[in-house]
């Protein structure tokens, strides 16, 4: 009696354990993601960041040259290459609206 109980239980721990390995190797289904919603309250460009009430902006530029100067018999050349990325955030809390602000500039002029 007390080995057919034991046995039983055994069972029972074995069909367990396999079931979680199944559900655990079962390959995992990405979530879908949720589309960028505008913030025109912020001003154009802005949108809120997926699973909060943060809005932001990404913008920047880059530009390219060439420098050319003449002198006496000599041509020298220069080329100029140059950019700026900025991130605006803006948000409500409860003491009222915060913004962040950073701007970057690389290159030459």
């Amino acid at each position: 009696m007390v080995r057919a109980t034991l046995v039983g239980s055994l069972a029972v721990c074995v069909l367990t354990t396999l079931t979680s390995l199944a559900f655990a190797l079962e390959p995992m289904r990405p979530q879908l993601q949720q589309a960028a919603r505008p913030c025109p309250r912020h001003g154009s460009g802005f949108i809120r960041i997926p699973g909060s009430e943060t809005c932001i902006r990404i913008g920047g530029r880059a530009t390219t040259g060439l420098d050319l100067r003449s002198r006496e018999g000599d041509t020298a050349s220069r080329s100029i290459a140059g950019g700026r990325l900025a991130v605006d955030t803006r948000t409500d809390t409860g003491y009222g609206p915060v913004r962040t602000y950073v701007r970057i500039d690389a290159g030459q002029r």
